[in-house]
């Protein structure tokens, strides 16, 4: 799928980012949009999660850097990449089939209706629009995730207020200062 078919994907709305393994192909994705769609990517989950920080002007180094501090974890860390995706890694795979075929796939937080328990070590995610899919962690560990989910939707929610206020306030002073 070319860049900008991955962009329009993006500007849709993705629910999940999902590693799966193609005979031929490898390593690919199962993009999971919001209306429940589903999409065939050719690339890894890890190019498709970049490719999402940096269509956000995003780093991803950082960004798990200052809030993996927040909530004193260095894996596991919600990425804020905007006001509308907050994406939490999730183990996807129980092991990798081969060196480079990575575990992890992302969820949106905002899309996650509501999570079970499929046994000890598994659960479930339903999200919004309907569909569901199994991740390899327990229960306990999905709603810790979705605990610093939501402690980083409000950091950032916070820190995105405050820009928006100082914005207006240099509006403002701009507005004064050529009138007066």
């Amino acid at each position: 799928m070319a860049k900008e078919n991955f962009e329009a994907l993006i500007n849709e709305g993705i629910a999940a980012l999902i590693p799966v393994y193609e005979k031929d192909l490898g390593n690919t994705s199962i993009v999971i949009l919001k209306n429940g769609k589903e999409i065939r990517e050719n690339r890894t989950v890890k190019a498709l999660i970049s490719r999402m920080a940096r269509h956000f002007g995003k780093d991803l180094t950082l960004i798990r850097k200052e809030y993996g501090r927040v909530i004193h974890r260095r894996n596991g860390v919600p990425l804020p990449l905007s006001s509308s995706y907050i994406m939490i890694p999730v183990k996807f795979r129980e092991k990798p089939f081969s060196l480079n075929d990575g575990t992890l796939g992302y969820i949106s937080f905002y899309e996650i209706e509501k999570v079970k328990e499929k046994d000890k070590k598994r659960s479930l995610i339903l999200f919004r629009c309907g569909k569901e899919v199994e991740v390899y962690l327990s229960l306990s560990t999905v709603n810790s995730y979705l605990k610093d989910a939501r402690l980083i939707s409000k950091i950032n929610e916070d820190k995105e207020n405050k820009e928006n206020k100082l914005k207006v306030i240099e509006l403002l002073s701009e507005l004064f200062s050529k009138s007066g």
